[in-house]
């Protein structure tokens, strides 16, 4: 609640921890610190906002300082000229009018991933009052320091206020929500605290850790408890660890390659690998999006080629066409060295284990965050309910672990240590000819 330096701050907590009572007294503690501030308050729904926000705000604001309840208007006004607006994010552009000096953002993680995602944004957007020269009841200055007396009078003085910026985020984390993706691996600027359903028994009925632990199991008691980010654990890559497989790589490479997976449902993904002399895979960088022509997808991964010293790229062979085209402008292509699924991903998967010295054999730089994020649910269905980012999407997401694939298996094949046995390679039609540092060479399968 003391924290003021972070534009973010997050109270991540089980169900009865306090987050929202937090969130509330760190309200107060800004509108008295800056009169004149501007809130607001945003939640999933407005039946969500008006159970957690609006009652505990009502609840808690001193009489004195609560001078209008506008419930039309969906605002309060505040004795010491700041108000209160409130907004759900189930309606689209809610939170994207006006300027606000504080936020506070509750179960952030149960609004549907691409509202709560938009939400962020639109939320750090509005952040953005600097300074109010206002007439302000003298009952609410005491020496703040960001206010500035401009005109003293016998009860209210012309005053400047100076606001900082923060948003507070209080809420229970969920699995495959757009909260949970950010604060595994949190920006600067965000501060995350943890709040634990025990540490608040005082507060709550007898027995609700217990209603709480039979309703609960395992990993979701953590969650809906203990306020921890529980991770999804994917089909194909149970044991990718972003704390044991992310870390920046060296400098220098045996081979470097990259990966190119077209995008047919999904949007282009590259990805770049570097090889060390042991065989140790290094993810460097990766770059994608949706509607790129092949014009861009040539100079960028000639930029990239010129960058890192790719030998050769190693693409989805559903494009011939443009495999041909990068090669008549330059750029070493050549189709995926392994045609079948269950051996890309078991080539990449036997990486993900620990060597006996501790270490692994396959690493992502922490910038690639599509392939972090994809590598954590690949084999995901978009039949499954549970998958919401599949659902939100209606298709799966692995444009990104594809071309981690592609790279993966193409540069063990060229360091000569070829993971799929001969039968697991194709046909004579998948041969792709591809040049190398000017030398023309074949990759079969």
């Amino acid at each position: 609640m003391l924290d003021n330096t972070h534009r973010v701050v997050v109270a991540l907590g089980g169900q009865g921890s306090g987050k929202t009572h937090v969130g509330v007294v760190k309200t107060e503690g800004h509108i008295l610190d800056y009169p004149g501030a501007r809130v607001l308050f945003v939640a999933p729904d407005m039946d969500r906002l008006e159970a957690g926000l609006l009652t505990k705000f009502s609840e808690l604001c001193p009489d004195s300082l609560l001078l209008e309840h506008k419930i039309s208007a969906r605002k309060f006004i505040l004795a010491n000229g700041g108000e209160i607006h409130w907004r759900s994010t189930d309606v689209a552009g809610g939170v994207r009018a006006g300027e606000q000096s504080f936020a506070v953002f509750d179960e952030a993680a149960w609004s549907p991933y691409s509202q709560e995602k938009r939400a962020y944004a639109d939320l750090q957007g509005r952040l953005r009052l600097h300074q109010r020269t206002f007439s302000c009841p003298n009952e609410w200055l005491w020496g703040q320091p960001s206010v500035e007396v401009l005109e003293p009078g016998v009860e209210r003085s012309f005053i400047r206020v100076t606001y900082r910026q923060q948003l507070a985020v209080t809420t229970t984390p969920k699995i495959g929500s757009f909260t949970n993706e950010l604060l595994e691996m949190p920006p600067a600027g965000v501060a995350i605290y943890h709040l634990h359903t025990e540490d608040n028994l005082a507060h709550l009925a007898p027995g609700y850790l217990d209603i709480l632990r039979d309703a609960y199991q395992g990993s979701l008691f953590r969650q809906e408890a203990m306020g921890e980010l529980v991770g999804v654990e994917s089909a194909d890559y149970p044991m990718f660890d972003p704390r044991a497989h992310v870390m920046a790589g060296p400098q220098d490479f045996q081979l470097v390659v990259g990966g190119i997976d077209w995008g047919y449902r999904n949007s282009l993904a590259v990805v770049i690998f570097g090889f060390t002399s042991t065989g140790v895979a290094f993810g460097l960088e990766e770059w994608g999006g949706t509607h790129i022509d092949l014009d861009q997808i040539v100079l960028k991964t000639a930029e990239l080629a010129a960058k890192y010293g790719v030998r050769v790229f190693f693409c989805d062979q559903a494009e011939p066409a443009n495999i041909s085209y990068l090669n008549r402008n330059g750029v070493p292509a050549v189709k995926q060295a392994v045609i079948q699924k269950a051996y890309r991903t078991a080539a990449v998967a036997s990486r993900l284990q620990k060597t006996p010295t501790g270490t692994y054999r396959f690493y992502l730089h922490p910038s690639m965050r599509e392939s972090i994020r994809q590598l954590r649910r690949a084999g995901e269905s978009a039949e499954d309910p549970t998958k919401l980012k599949e659902v939100k999407s209606g298709k799966p997401m692995n444009d990104y672990s594809d071309a981690v694939e592609y790279a993966v298996t193409g540069g063990e094949r060229i360091m000569g240590s070829p993971f799929a046995p001969p039968f697991a390679r194709g046909h004579k039609r998948h041969e792709a000819v591809g040049v190398s540092q000017g030398i023309p060479f074949k990759f079969v399968g």
